[in-house]
């Protein structure tokens, strides 16, 4: 499965109803790392992160124990 590319970032994985892309930025040609972002829709809900699974469990406390029941997490 292909990872789908915009212009908030590659999508990596979906936590709920939050999405988790991966954002590569350059500076001067120099990567500076993946930075992830936790998303709803198009709207930024946090940035920052530097690996998947910090994101992946920030997502989950921002869903709350009702959300995480009900999506099984």
């Amino acid at each position: 499965m292909a990872n789908k590319k915009s212009n908030r970032g590659t999508h990596i994985c979906k936590v709920g109803f939050y999405n988790i892309n991966q954002k590569v930025s350059e500076v001067k040609g120099k990567s500076s790392g993946p930075g992830f972002g936790i998303y709803r829709g198009k709207k930024l809900v946090e940035n920052g992160f530097k690996n998947v699974e910090t994101a992946t469990e920030r997502a989950k406390t921002l869903l709350g124990d009702k959300y995480c029941s009900i999506y099984s997490l």
